[in-house]
């Protein structure tokens, strides 16, 4: 589960205090309250393990998490996963108080970590996540001491029952691994912990990986303070050089290692001496990689002045790619937007633009017949180029349900019709409010979803512009170059109990708007809930039988046809397939 956290302005009040199990004050446990999309406000427990959270009006789930302590999180007031914990809600200035928790003692891993020749290696990070079901979002660490040895605690389990725990190992002098001496969490052994216990690992031999020394040197002699990163089984290791250009580099994973520096005042350069990653050198573990030179000319720089606008551009970034588009280099606008890309090599770039909180098209820097610019990155200083930001589009709206409330969290998603342009996605706010800026032209689908994260949580009915479940009814958007386009409001129908149907329709005719029945057919025409809600068309009614179609009911089937249509207008009259079925049979009769 990913926690985001957000400034909250404050109204209500959660507060109580966190005991271990035999009813000890558990200082410096973090308490967080989390709403319905994982936002949240979060504090700490005082020494007689009180806590006191404000939060606005809403609905919360409380947790508990000791970090530094052998006691398990929970859930308030017990459980052990985010869905099973009691929802708190919160109304005005309300307070909540006594909402106490009680955490039992979770189970420890205890070992010693050491090289191949049995030396203990110490400062070394050993971070521990679950991998079963009840574990799976624990997260606990420890650092091992000077003989070796550390202590993972606060692991949880069910009681009496063992569960699997994966194992990182980081340190500054070696490679991030895994127990079993591999570099790959697929392949890593896990050890297993149980609730209350501590279970001891003995010694973990460790990966020291390789020694990797060199220099950077230029045409003015060496190289002094530069970073130098070395790139090996999908981890860099990043060292500085001395004042002689000298670099040792400890830890590197074996593989084939790809190495390059960097400095402002000299051009990014990969070993040895090239604008791209075109070399590489293999290591082994235990092993040693020597004379790892890498030879930096003196930076070229692409200097600019972006036009088309008077505002603030201190928040536009700009990426320079070299011809091979295989390396790019960052830059940040000043207020004014100037800007220079440094530590380039000679030669042609082209430009990336970041503009879209600024108003202005995410896209390359083009010529005056859109084809993609091109900017010489020089030595000596040359006359800044222009880049021209180009005005994109703004749209924006609002989501509502039903009854007229905010659609808080849903999900905004722009698709283009033209495959060269890219999706782009928002989030509504609290007051259901969206919106998209820095938009291309174009034509684009429309469409609002929402992901519960709990059985019990609010849900919604996801919705295709301009406002209908049905996808085969959607219209296309139409996106003008530097536009304003706002009002895209849309009602999203509440469906609690996650079936993909509204409730309110649910209710209607009836069906069970507490349960999924989707792909139920109690009229049994072989459409679905689900279909006759997205047709908009009865669920209880059989379409066809006995309407005397072909015959065979004879003149009753209009007397019957004229009964079924005087009790369907009583009711409110969807646009169904019914109707279009009884019209053909109506006149066949």
């Amino acid at each position: 589960m990913i926690w985001t956290w957000t400034s909250l302005s404050l109204a209500g009040t959660l507060s109580g205090r966190v005991t271990s199990w035999e009813g000890e004050p558990l200082p410096g446990v973090t308490v967080a309250a989390y709403d319905s999309r994982l936002a949240g406000v979060g504090g700490s427990t005082d020494e007689d393990g009180r806590f006191s959270l404000e939060v606005e009006p809403g609905r919360y789930r409380l947790r508990a998490f000791p970090e530094e302590l052998p006691e398990v999180e929970r859930f308030w007031p017990a459980a052990w996963r985010f869905c099973d914990g009691s929802v708190l809600v919160v109304e005005g200035d309300e307070r909540l108080a006594d909402l106490d928790f009680r955490l039992p003692q979770g189970g420890s891993l205890t070992g010693a970590l050491v090289d191949a020749g049995g030396l203990p290696l110490q400062d070394v990070e050993v971070s521990c996540r679950g991998v079963g079901e009840r574990s799976a979002q624990v997260r606990r660490g420890a650092l091992s001491d000077a003989g070796g040895r550390f202590v993972v605690q606060g692991l949880d389990s069910e009681p009496d029952r063992d569960e699997p725990y994966l194992c990182q190992l980081r340190g500054e002098h070696i490679p991030d691994q895994y127990p079993g001496g591999v570099t790959s969490s697929n392949e890593g052994l896990t050890w297993a912990a149980r609730l209350g216990s501590a279970t001891e690992i003995g010694d973990v031999e460790v990966l020291v990986g390789a020694r990797v020394e060199g220099a950077l040197d230029s045409e003015l002699g060496p190289v002094a303070g530069a970073s130098v990163h070395l790139y090996s089984s999908s981890q860099v290791r990043t060292v500085s050089s001395g004042e002689d250009g000298a670099f040792v580099a400890e830890g590197v994973p074996a593989g084939d290692v790809i190495g390059w520096g960097s400095l402002e005042g000299w051009s990014m350069t990969y070993y040895p001496d090239s604008p791209v990653p075109d070399a590489s050198e293999p290591v082994e573990e235990g092993g040693a990689l020597l004379d790892y030179d890498i030879w930096m000319p003196v930076e070229a720089t692409l200097r600019g002045q972006l036009t088309g606008s008077d505002q603030d551009l201190s928040g536009v970034t700009l990426l320079a790619w070299n011809e091979s588009f295989r390396v790019g280099v960052g830059a940040q606008a000043q207020a004014d937007g100037s800007f220079e890309v440094r530590r380039l090599h000679p030669g042609p770039h082209a430009l990336y633009v970041y503009a879209e909180a600024e108003g202005f098209r995410q896209d390359y820097a083009r010529d005056a017949s859109g084809d993609l610019a091109w900017f010489e990155a020089s030595v000596e200083p040359l006359e800044p180029v222009a880049v021209e930001l180009e005005p994109g589009a703004w749209v924006e709206g609002r989501i509502q349900d039903e009854a007229g409330l905010p659609v808080y969290g849903a999900s905004v998603s722009l698709l283009p019709t033209d495959e060269d342009l890219d999706p782009e996605v928002a989030v509504s706010d609290e007051d259901g409010r969206w919106s998209m800026d820095g938009l291309p032209a174009g034509e684009f689908r429309l469409e609002f979803g929402f992901t519960a994260y709990c059985p019990g949580d609010l849900d919604y009915v996801p919705i295709h512009w301009p406002g209908t479940p049905d996808a085969r009814e959607l219209e296309l958007l139409t996106v003008r170059a530097a536009s304003l386009r706002g009002g895209l409001d849309v009602v999203m129908p509440r469906d609690d109990d996650h079936d993909g149907m509204s409730d309110a329709w649910e209710r209607r005719w009836p069906l069970d708007d507490g349960r999924d029945d989707a792909a139920e057919d109690p009229d049994r025409d072989a459409a679905s809930n689900l279909a006759e809600y997205i047709d908009d068309t009865d669920p209880r009614e059989d379409l066809l039988e006995g309407c005397g179609c072909g015959g065979g009911a004879g003149g009753l089937a209009p007397a019957l046809l004229s009964l079924l249509l005087s009790r369907r207008r009583a009711r409110p009259a969807p646009r169904t397939r019914a109707h279009r079925a009884r019209r053909t049979c109506a006149g066949s009769s």
